[in-house]
């Protein structure tokens, strides 16, 4: 994933207006394993005062999610006029009913080229970015931990980019979709830092920030982000990061739990672990808790 920074609009500006005469341009048939002709977006919400658009490359069809590829988001601020960019994988902009509402019942019967055509006959592609398609706080009760009905969890939306605090830092990130990109066919979740200084900043590329998908869950009441592996029936495994408001953002694994099969009997067992940072930190020490038979 790459970013690109611009701290004035008229340099952006510039830049913009060729890539935007790029994308209406009719370039030559694209080498195999190119990406397609752009597909300019923009939304008619304003999100955080800021005003979204950008330029789409689909180059391939996603089982569920449809035409899927690189996207360059273009953000400007609607006070300061600021602006500034990123680049982000595996963007799926169109809403699931797209297709079907043009009379296209099977977009997979359909290679990419056809369908980026059919996209860019209709001029500018209209993305949806209001309060009804953007995260929300409500009760946790997922299958992934065993969450009081009480408690609050954040819960991604539709929206194909958000800013929410996702690491209880107290201040917010940009929460991108990437279509079907993560375990069992999910969607996953790039974050990035907002720019603060006016640069955009990319989150450390560590656990528990570049493994959030629709599996995770956010518990806000526990401050805590649980990634649920799943990885079968017996293989699955949930790795609990808790944040310490002492710490800032910084969000450390407290607890695993794994599902595993007994090599004697076959049975399935829960394990519970704690864990521990060494004294020194130099690496984590696991204490095994519990260990049951799944019934």
């Amino acid at each position: 994933m790459a970013l690109l920074f611009f701290k004035r609009a008229g340099s952006l500006g510039l830049i913009a207006a060729a890539l935007f005469a790029s994308a209406r341009a009719e370039p030559a048939k694209p080498a195999q394993g190119a990406p397609y002709r752009a597909i300019m977006f923009e939304s008619p919400d304003i999100i955080e005062k800021l005003k979204v658009s950008g330029l789409w490359f689909p180059d391939q069809v996603k089982p569920y999610s449809g035409l899927s590829g690189a996207a360059i988001f273009i953000f400007s601020n609607t006070e300061t006029g600021e602006t500034f960019s990123a680049a982000i994988n595996a963007v799926a902009l169109l809403p699931k009913d797209y297709w079907k509402s043009r009379g296209v019942p099977d977009f997979n019967e359909f290679d990419v080229g056809a369908l980026v055509d059919k996209v860019r006959a209709e001029g500018i592609v209209e993305i949806r970015l209001s309060s009804e398609t953007r995260a929300k706080i409500a009760d946790c009760g997922t299958s992934v931990s065993k969450s009081g009905p009480r408690e609050k969890c954040l819960k991604f939306g539709t929206a194909i980019v958000d800013i929410q605090d996702v690491d209880f830092d107290g201040k917010k990130e940009f929460v991108f979709r990437q279509a079907e990109s993560s375990q069992r066919g999910v969607d996953a979740y790039e974050i990035i830092e907002l720019p603060y200084d006016k640069y955009l900043q990319e989150k450390s590329r560590r656990k528990p920030m570049n493994a959030i998908d629709d599996l995770s869950e956010i518990n806000i009441s526990k401050r805590q982000l649980i990634l649920h592996n799943s990885g079968g029936a017996c293989s699955s495994a949930n790795e609990v990061y808790s944040g310490n408001p002492e710490q800032g953002s910084v969000l450390t694994l407290t607890h695993v739990q794994q599902y595993v099969t007994d090599p004697q009997s076959s049975a399935c067992y829960v394990e519970d672990y704690e864990v521990q940072e060494q004294p020194d930190g130099q690496g984590q020490t696991f204490k095994r808790v519990s260990r049951k038979l799944l019934k």
